[in-house]
């Protein structure tokens, strides 16, 4: 959700709306190639449950580029997608089966990513209260967790 982060790998991209999906969560159970969990929304089929998110629109030539970003770990699915202003179709990227893991836990710099993108855009407080609370890792990568809290603006922990 974090506009800098995305438009690193997708410099066409542009805000179109804020979505919610009922009947899923979001979870930290996908494992990255650096050995941490990494975002993935799973559905439950309860519609109390809800991930909320946004909807970016990109040019179709710099997807490979995103695809490659998020790798072999996750599948793109079509979603149907309630906005703030429109109903939307676009594609999510889900965590395969055979990639998931819940004893995963996110770096600390990669939370603050997703917590810092559902601020940016205004998610509801509660979600992102929710957001802000999951426990993390440290990163045992110093460069790599430096260059993110340098992308966040902020200082590690």
């Amino acid at each position: 959700m974090l506009h800098t982060r995305l438009w690193e790998r997708v410099p066409s991209c542009y805000f179109l709306d804020r979505v919610q999906l009922p009947g899923f969560t979001l979870n930290y159970q996908v494992r990255g190639m650096d050995g941490s969990g990494k975002c993935n929304i799973l559905e439950t089929g309860n519609p109390a449950d809800i991930v909320y998110g946004v909807v970016y629109e990109m040019l179709e030539k710099e997807l490979p580029g995103l695809d490659a970003a998020e790798g072999e770990s996750y599948e793109k699915h079509e979603l149907i997608l309630m906005g703030d202003w429109d109903e939307h179709q676009a594609f999510a990227y889900i965590g395969k089966p055979s990639w998931l893991d819940e004893m995963l836990r996110p770096f600390h710099w990669y939370k603050e990513v997703v917590v810092q993108g559902a601020r940016s855009r205004q998610l509801p407080d509660e979600y992102v209260q929710t957001l802000d609370q999951v426990e993390v890792q440290d990163d045992p990568d110093q460069e790599r967790a430096q260059k993110h809290y340098q992308l966040l603006k902020i200082e590690s922990p």
